[in-house]
């Protein structure tokens, strides 16, 4: 079992009226890459031409494929489709697995995350759009440990 859960990938996000989290469990997902986006402030001399690097912090893209046609009943494909793009530009938190700790920023305290794109596409036939990506980018810098 890894430290780090070992189920479906989970959502979650604050609404404006709602004190709660509301949570999105990706039952049907699957993380194609979770990797980090470091940012780094290059300064170069102009009487020497040494550079110097000073590390600004560590971003991350997280993609997950979602299979839509696992959807048989309530909600639908179609249903689970509208219900996700309606989550584009939202702050949101994301845990790679259920059973799982979130991301955190480096003030651990969760780090939020913007749902960027929804691509749709298909599996086996070009009438039928059956799958989507989820493409995540981390607001916060990430911290990159253990926050306990």
């Amino acid at each position: 079992m890894s430290i780090f859960g070992t189920t479906y990938p989970r959502l979650s996000y604050l609404e404006d009226d709602d004190p709660e989290h509301v949570s999105i469990a990706l039952t049907y997902g699957i993380i194609e890459s979770s990797e980090p986006m470091t940012d780094y402030l290059e300064q170069e001399s102009q009487i020497d031409g040494e550079r110097e690097m000073v590390l600004r912090g560590t971003h991350w893209r997280v993609v997950i494929k979602y299979h839509l046609f696992k959807h048989t009943t309530s909600p639908s494909p179609t249903d689970k489709y509208n219900e996700l793009c309606s989550y584009k530009g939202k702050r949101m938190y994301i845990y790679l697995h259920n059973d799982g700790p979130p991301f955190y920023h480096t003030g651990y305290t969760k780090a939020g995350f913007c749902l960027k794109e929804v691509n749709p596409y298909y599996l086996d036939t070009v009438q039928y759009r059956e799958a989507c990506t989820l493409v995540f980018e981390s607001m916060d810098t990430i911290h990159q440990g253990n926050p306990t």
